[in-house]
Parts: C-alpha cells; sequence; structure tokens
C-alpha cells in the first residue's frame, strides 16, 4: 500500500509537498516497524510526515471503550442497550433542530 500511494504522489508530481499522512489507527496503518505510515515515510526518502489519526475512527473508539467500562462489555457493534433504544427510537425523534458535536460552541 505504502508503495503504491507513493508510486501515485510521485507521479502526480506531488510528494514534496505532502506534509501529513491520516489513516484509521489500526496497525497495519500505525504499526512501529511494518506500518503504512512508517512504509509510506521510506518510500519518500525518509521524509518525516504528520500523522493524523482518523477523527472518525476516534470519534467511535472513545465511546465504545467508554460505555465498555461503565454499562456493559460490547461484543456487537450495537453499544448496548442505550444506543439500541436510541437506534430504534430514532425515527420518532424530531431533528428538525439537529446539530453535530461539531458544531457546538
Amino acid at each position: 500500500m505504502a508503495k503504491a500511494v507513493a508510486k501515485c504522489l510521485v507521479d502526480w508530481e506531488c510528494a514534496d509537498e505532502v506534509v501529513a499522512v491520516c489513516s484509521d489507527t489500526t496497525s497495519s496503518n500505525t504499526g512501529y516497524d511494518l506500518g503504512a505510515v512508517v512504509l509510506l515515510e521510506k518510500e519518500l526518502e525518509g521524509k518525516s510526515l504528520v500523522y493524523l489519526a482518523c477523527r472518525h475512527h476516534l470519534l467511535e473508539v472513545v465511546p465504545k471503550h467508554l460505555f465498555d467500562r461503565l454499562i456493559e462489555k460490547s461484543t456487537s457493534p450495537d453499544l448496548g442497550a442505550l444506543c439500541k433504544r436510541l437506534q430504534d427510537g430514532w425515527d420518532n425523534m424530531d431533528q428538525s433542530s439537529f446539530k453535530s458535536g461539531m458544531e457546538d460552541p
């Protein structure tokens, strides 16, 4: 994967402009020796890149660990009874004034 990305960056003549990389936090991307980010840095002749963990992924992982610790250990994508209740009742909620947490001042 790192070789393919590096080749695209060179082909598109923008490898010198790259300063950061964003991915999910799986070890295949973030591994110390063989993670795609480290391998991409090597492919780009030792260039040091800023690593940005994907916010979407982090916003899933953090609440999951919180729910596991405080409520119940989840073995499936739904995060226990609390989230299941929210999911089941979602269509009945007034969503006309919905704002994401990113919009909250």
